[in-house]
């Protein structure tokens, strides 16, 4: 069950980082701060760290909290380098 788990993880978080690259163009116009595209990031770290100044972010995260059941998963998302 571990294995399982750990597949899938893995496997979300590139869709996420697959999705990160590919919206890069449609969203990077309203980002002011972190922009979309770094293949290294996730759509909620990228959402996590533009959350204090994007409306659109907060939004999108509360939508995350809610589905994922984690109320702070952009938040702890984020990767400090």
């Amino acid at each position: 069950m571990k294995a399982i788990k750990l597949y899938l993880w893995q496997n979300f978080a590139a869709l996420s980082r697959l999705l990160n690259t590919s919206i890069m163009w449609v969203f990077n116009p309203f980002m002011r701060e972190y922009k979309f595209g770094d293949h290294k990031d996730t759509t909620s770290e990228v959402l996590g760290r533009n959350k204090p100044s994007c409306k659109l972010c907060r939004g999108v995260c509360k939508l995350l909290s809610i589905i994922l059941a984690d109320e702070l998963h952009c938040e702890k998302s984020i990767v400090e380098d």
